[in-house]
């Protein structure tokens, strides 16, 4: 009887919990951590996220950017730009971009809430929690593409 009851429950909980995406989870409370170190608030919500390691080799993501630049600028969704150093040129294009947050990581804690990868990346917010990220790479950006354009 006992064995049947606890059948009974592992059958029940394991139908009807999601399955928790671990990396998702893993990004999700390092960006919270980000925001609660550095800006005392939670990350925005049903915004987009863009976090660009721009201190790293520019150059081979060019084209990559340009079109992300474009497209951040064609959309009306909120949007927070994290750049782990100033640049000059790319606050500037980045400021064409409506409805959008710049924040500068100029006391390097990206590293200390484990963002600081060599890639950059796309992070989707929506009701508090993260709902998707993708890297920003060519191959991903008709996917960052519509989620920008959702509404």
């Amino acid at each position: 009887m006992k064995i049947t009851i606890i059948v009974i429950l592992t059958l029940l909980f394991s139908c009807t919990l999601p399955p928790v995406d671990k990396r998702l989870q893993e990004k999700e409370d390092n960006l919270n951590g980000f925001y609660q170190e550095l800006l005392k608030s939670k990350p925005p919500q049903n915004s987009a996220i863009i976090l660009l390691q721009n201190s790293k080799c520019s150059s081979c993501k060019l084209e990559t950017l340009e079109d992300l630049l474009k497209m951040l600028q064609k959309s009306n969704k909120p949007k927070t730009v994290i750049l782990n150093t100033y640049d000059s040129s790319l606050v500037e294009k980045i400021n064409k971009s409506p409805n959008h947050t710049i924040i500068i990581d100029s006391t390097n804690q990206l590293t200390a809430y484990g963002l600081n990868y060599s890639v950059d990346f796309f992070f989707l917010t929506e009701a508090g929690k993260l709902k998707t990220f993708y890297e920003i790479k060519y191959d991903n950006l008709p996917k960052i593409d519509s989620c920008l354009q959702a509404k």
